[in-house]
């Protein structure tokens, strides 16, 4: 949903490192 890819977009501009693991948890939580 939105949310998800909000706060995805958020974590990836903090931590580029871990964009891939975050991406999937918010995948999850969607």
């Amino acid at each position: 949903g939105t949310k998800g890819r909000h706060k995805r977009q958020r974590q990836r501009l903090q931590n580029k490192q871990e964009e891939e693991e975050e991406e999937e948890f918010y995948y999850g939580e969607e």
